[in-house]
Formats: C-alpha cells, sequence, structure tokens
C-alpha cells in the first residue's frame, strides 16, 4: 500500500523546489510550471498552498531567513567573537549562504515593483532589527545605541551581501568578514568611549 504524504511535508517539499531554483536559475525561472516539475507534482497541488509566484518567492525567502537565523543564534552563544560569527551567517561566505541569499536577492528583484511584498520586507526587517537590538543588549551596548547599532548594521550586511553575490572576485570571504569586523570594531570603540566620557 503506497504511503499517504503528509500535506506540511508536500507543502516543504514545494518550498524547497521554490528555493532550489530561484537559486540556481533566478527569479525569471520560476513559474509554477517549473516549480512543479521541480518538486515532482502538479500544479493544482502548488495552487492549493500557493495563490502566486510572489507567495511562492515569499515563503522560500522565510526558508532561507529561518536557517540564517538559526544558525546565528547557535553562534551567539558559542563563542568569544559571538557578534561577529553570528552576523557572518548573513554573509555569502559557502555555498549555503550564497544558495540563501541569491534567494534573497530574488526577493528584492520582486519587491521593488510590489507593494505586498514590500510589506512583508518591512515587516521581516523589523524583526530582524529586532534581534540585532537584543544582541546589542546582550553584549552591553546601552539602550539608546541599539537602534543605532541595528540602523549601521543591518544595511553593511545587505551591501556586502549584495556585492559579494555580485563581484564574488573582489568581495572575497575574507574582504567581507574583514569590513564586518571592522565596523563592530568601530562601534566598539565608539561604545567604549562614550563610557569613559560618562
Amino acid at each position: 500500500m503506497p504511503r499517504i504524504a503528509d500535506p506540511e511535508e508536500r507543502r516543504t517539499e514545494v518550498v524547497e523546489a521554490a528555493f532550489r531554483l530561484l537559486s540556481r536559475d533566478g527569479v525569471e525561472a520560476l513559474t509554477m510550471r517549473a516549480v512543479a516539475k521541480e518538486a515532482g507534482c502538479t500544479i493544482g497541488l502548488i495552487n492549493h498552498w500557493f495563490q502566486s509566484k510572489d507567495h511562492l518567492v515569499d515563503a522560500a525567502l522565510d526558508k532561507a531567513v529561518s536557517s540564517a537565523l538559526e544558525r546565528s543564534a547557535e553562534a551567539m552563544g558559542k563563542s568569544n567573537m559571538s557578534a561577529e560569527k553570528a552576523l557572518a551567517e548573513f554573509l555569502p561566505l559557502d555555498d549555503v549562504r550564497k544558495s540563501e541569499l541569491r534567494v534573497w536577492l530574488a526577493f528584492w528583484a520582486l519587491g521593488v515593483s510590489r507593494p505586498h511584498l514590500q510589506d512583508l520586507h518591512e515587516a521581516r526587517y523589523m524583526a530582524l532589527r529586532a534581534e540585532l537590538k537584543k544582541e546589542a543588549r546582550f553584549r552591553g551596548i546601552p539602550a539608546d545605541k541599539t537602534t543605532l547599532y541595528a540602523d549601521i548594521i543591518m544595511p553593511l550586511i545587505d551591501g556586502i551581501m549584495a556585492n559579494a553575490l555580485l563581484t564574488p572576485n573582489y568581495w572575497t570571504p575574507s574582504r567581507q568578514l574583514r569590513s564586518l569586523r571592522w565596523v563592530l570594531a568601530a562601534f566598539e570603540k565608539e561604545h567604549m568611549a562614550s563610557k569613559i566620557e560618562a
């Protein structure tokens, strides 16, 4: 007797198929037909969970963000250099992170002209900003400086990520980490100076 597929398991398989297509072939290649072929299912099954390409892209990005956040939280709890290691999980330093961040860029490409995706992007970034502020407090940065910290680090990560994916020969992993380290050290120095002045 054939195994009855678990609906949540099938949905995950569809999201993973969309993720692979986006990462490998870009947003232009993402069609319901292509996802169905990649996932080994029917278009009707995909339409059961996802109303449009936008919803599929958002689900694929959720998968990427969730994975990066899990690794980042794990790094935060394990290392003396926790901030650098935690934030490095959002940089394209290896094939896994490059795949995740290609999906992120695909979301950006669609989100520029789609208000619905812009709203999702804003909500996701609000949540990421809150995580960064918690990380800053964990490191002893005063509460009144945590917003500034998040406002500096988030565009830094985005900028390094986009440049590293588009110009990988220049933005090598060592250059990415060196730039991140420099900004973290500069912020730490500013923080220490303000403590001394106080």
